[in-house]
């Protein structure tokens, strides 16, 4: 199964905000950690470490390897070897 341009754009752009949804929480989680934000009402200091190294980044490796996968599938997107 092919898909059309504006499929393989639209599935493109998720990738892209998983990987920018992933980027920006793991920065404002180690943020939060290092002290240079101070939330008003306190936090969960092991919640935020799960989602500054574990949870969030893996939002960020999930869009990236999303498109990745979805650059080197398009038809044409490989050189001939």
């Amino acid at each position: 199964m092919t898909m059309t341009r504006r499929e393989l754009g639209r599935e493109l752009g998720r990738g892209l905000l998983l990987v920018a949804y992933g980027g920006l929480n793991t920065v404002m989680a180690l943020a939060v950690l290092s002290g240079v934000i101070t939330p008003a009402g306190g936090y969960d200091v092991d919640a935020v470490r799960g989602h500054a190294y574990l949870w969030d980044p893996l939002f960020l490796v999930w869009g990236g390897a999303l498109v990745l996968a979805l650059w080197f599938s398009r038809r044409g997107g490989t050189p001939n070897r």
